[in-house]
């Protein structure tokens, strides 16, 4: 809680004071020398006249100067200590706006502030000044009759005890009349003078009110002795009054500037702390984008820019700040900011150029793996047309159809073990010779692609005692058993459609219709071919490429 300061007068007052104390002697002269003392009371006024517009000047100074506190101190109403010193400050002014009004002086324009909330309604700029209201050099002075434009206007006096107005009212109240009461219970007033008629009929006695042609006479000198004494009275009072409330509120304006500077100093601290951490995260941050990205962006210098970034960031947070003075904080934590938005930006241009390498290198794999699949695919069609040709030169050889084992088998006709054998993809209850389900499958492949339907495979392997049995059923058109190239898993038997397929195209996959088999052979079967390549290799089929994965961004 701010103390109220001493009532002690200004210089200027005090000199006016003694002025009038010296004056004031010499009640009881005789008639000659009245007229003098009359003459010199009358000057005396006119000099407190000056000295009450130089105290109305101090306390528009000390107002103006309050109201610019109560402004800045927006930013911090919140802080209890802020609140306390405006809570303070309220009162010096309702203090200030009452004694104007009590001594007669105009209080307008109010600026009301509470102890979490200033709400202006008047600018510091539009303040009345000393210039701009009353100077002491505008005041009445010795020699010269006030005027009613004069700095302290003369009209209706207020009793000290008004009670306050609304707070929207202005309080207008002037030396020597009646008064109207104070602006609002906390205004920050402008001082102004206003000449305002008042009844003639007031009164009398100590604290009588004068009207203003009263003192209008007395200042111009057309009064007599008590009455000059009294507007003496009146203005001393009024001077001294003024220039003590002045100091009030100017030592409350103070401790409310010191409250809001502590205020906007420990927030500044608080907001640079927090700046720090964020700081740090962003440092750290860098880093692992760094790692993470490791090299792989689109445009050169980019990721050493941001470690240039994100060390000078860290340069300008290990310096130590003074954490005592606001301006120092705010200006330390501006220089952070700028490094911290430094940083941000060099990682979002990292974080773009490390997307652009990404679609870059996806671009490039993938035309590298589109060149490797065209080269396998190449390599197939050498090694199956290198293939084709053994084949057909196989065909060529063995138009009358295989004769005797496969080679490398161990065992004898019609009675080859199943690892010996393969099912035939397509017919998975039929088995062949390995090469021969292989040339048979091939064979359908294509097919199927021109027709739409597999191969008709009715009979493929058969076992010694399957041949036996089909030269019971048969007799003579079938072979002997064990001389049949059904029990080598090198033959087959098809449907019509199927068997007219496989002679016509029989070439390329090892197939042939033996000349024995065919019409006007010995035995013509128009349904059987027979595979007579089992000691042609496998196409040598290079492996399936290893193709590239796609990249992912790593910074998501």
């Amino acid at each position: 809680m701010i103390s109220r300061l001493p009532r002690r007068p200004s210089p200027p007052v005090a000199a006016a004071i003694a002025i009038a104390t010296c004056f004031g002697l010499g009640v009881g002269l005789p008639a000659s020398v009245h007229r003098y003392r009359v003459d010199q009371t009358v000057a005396e006024a006119r000099v407190l006249a000056a000295a009450v517009a130089e105290s109305r000047a101090s306390l528009e100074l000390s107002l103006a100067r309050a109201r610019q506190a109560a402004d800045d101190a927006v930013e911090v109403t919140g802080h209890d200590a802020v609140a306390e010193a405006a809570a303070e400050l309220e009162t010096a002014a309702s203090e200030a706006a009452r004694t104007a009004t009590a001594h007669a002086v105009v209080i307008d324009a109010p600026v009301s502030l509470t102890s979490r909330t200033v709400e202006t309604t008047a600018s510091p700029a539009a303040s009345a000044s000393p210039a701009a209201s009353a100077s002491p050099a505008t005041a009445a002075s010795p020699g010269a009759a006030a005027s009613p434009d004069a700095s302290v206007s003369p009209t209706a006096s207020a009793s000290p005890s008004a009670a306050p107005a609304s707070p929207n009212a202005t309080a207008t109240a002037t030396l020597g009349g009646t008064a109207t009461t104070p602006a609002a219970a906390t205004p920050f007033p402008t001082v102004e003078q206003t000449a305002t008629g008042a009844s003639s009929d007031e009164e009398e006695g100590p604290a009588a009110i004068l009207a203003d042609q009263t003192l209008r006479e007395v200042l111009a000198g057309d009064t007599d002795l008590a009455t000059a004494r009294e507007a003496l009275a009146q203005l001393q009072d009024a001077a001294v009054a003024l220039d003590q409330e002045a100091r009030n509120v100017e030592g409350s304006a103070a401790a409310l500037e010191e409250a809001a500077a502590g205020a906007l100093l420990e927030r500044a601290v608080v907001e640079l702390d927090d700046l720090l951490d964020a700081a740090a995260a962003s440092a750290a941050g860098a880093t692992d984008t760094i790692a993470a990205v490791a090299g792989e962006v689109a445009q050169e210098g980019t990721v050493d820019r941001l470690d240039a970034a994100r060390e000078a960031l860290v340069k300008v947070a290990e310096e130590e700040a003074d954490r005592t003075d606001h301006e120092n904080v705010s200006a330390f934590a501006a220089e952070l900011g700028d490094a911290h938005e430094a940083l941000v930006a060099a990682e979002e241009a990292v974080a773009d150029s490390h997307e652009a390498w990404v679609e870059q290198e996806n671009a490039r794999r993938e035309a590298e793996n589109e060149a490797r699949t065209e080269a396998h695919r190449q390599a197939v069609a050498r090694a199956r047309a290198g293939r084709r040709s053994a084949l057909a030169e196989a065909v060529a050889e063995h138009q009358d159809g295989w004769e005797g084992a496969p080679p490398g088998t161990r065992y004898r006709n019609g009675r080859l073990p199943a690892h010996e054998l393969c099912a035939v993809p397509f017919a998975t209850a039929h088995q062949l010779e390995c090469a021969a389900a292989q040339a048979l499958a091939d064979a359908d492949a294509a097919y199927l692609a021109q027709s739409g339907r597999h191969l008709g495979l009715i009979s493929s392997y058969r076992s010694y005692a399957a041949q036996v049995t089909t030269r019971a059923r048969r007799g003579g058109y079938a072979a002997v058993p064990g001389t049949s190239n059904h029990g080598w898993g090198l033959a087959v038997d098809l449907d019509a459609a199927s068997a007219t397929w496989l002679r016509a195209h029989g070439e390329d996959y090892g197939w042939v219709h033996p000349r024995w088999a065919r019409p006007g052979g010995s035995k013509p079967e128009s349904w059987h071919l027979e595979y007579v390549a089992p000691h042609v290799p496998a196409a040598e089929v290079p492996a399936e490429p290893e193709l590239l994965d796609p990249v992912e961004n790593v910074l998501g």
